[in-house]
């Protein structure tokens, strides 16, 4: 068995059982976080590449540009949790812990490890770095609108009422730098790696 597939069914299982767990330790309200919605588009990519194998290279969602854009909205769950959330959750038993572990740490850095060595090298042109962009767009989007109608924010900083505009009006430039940024280096990055392999492919 290739050591891909026995990485996959690896963190397959480690992701599934921090999905379920977290469901039945929280309740299906979790789904609306970005993380959770991270960690369904790895869990769903996991299972799919198991279940179809070699015929990988023909299914449009294994194609390189959408492993980045996955790739992308995965770090930005691990990042989020480090940087803005980390203490600020409560971790008092042993399975939310362990579960917050599983979600913003453990299946970030193992997509990442399978991104970088387990990923068929195809360029990805500039272009798709907008189609990146729309779903964090469009999620921002809704949860923005979500917070105004209702009052309950998922993250404080979109909490215009309680930051100020000004704060607010950073907290969206900020994170609107932060995307464009991690999304021309993770394409700069694959590209990179592509000509490298297509070199040694040369040389070879």
């Amino acid at each position: 068995m290739r050591i891909s597939v026995i990485f996959r069914i690896v963190f397959f299982c480690i992701s599934t059982f921090g999905l379920v767990a977290r469901f039945l330790y929280n309740d299906l309200s979790v789904l609306a976080y970005f993380t959770i919605q991270a960690n369904l588009f790895i869990w769903g990519w996991w299972m799919i590449s198991l279940v179809f194998g070699k015929q990988l290279p023909d299914l449009l969602i294994f194609h390189s540009g959408f492993k980045g854009a996955m790739l992308l909205y995965i770090i930005t769950a691990g990042l989020l949790y480090q940087v803005l959330l980390a203490g600020s959750i409560d971790e008092t038993s042993a399975m939310q812990s362990l579960l917050l572990q599983i979600n913003h740490g453990i299946t970030p850095i193992a997509f990442l490890i399978d991104w970088i060595f387990f990923t068929p090298r195809e360029r990805i042109i500039p272009k798709y770095l907008f189609l990146w962009l729309l779903y964090p767009a469009i999620y921002l989007l809704i949860s923005i609108l979500y917070g105004a109608g209702n009052g309950i924010y998922l993250y404080s900083f979109l909490d215009i009422n309680r930051i100020g505009v000004l704060n607010f009006l950073f907290s969206m430039a900020g994170m609107m730098i932060y995307f464009i940024l991690l999304s021309g280096l993770i394409l700069f990055t694959h590209n990179a790696l592509c000509r490298r392999s297509h070199s040694g492919m040369m040389h070879n």
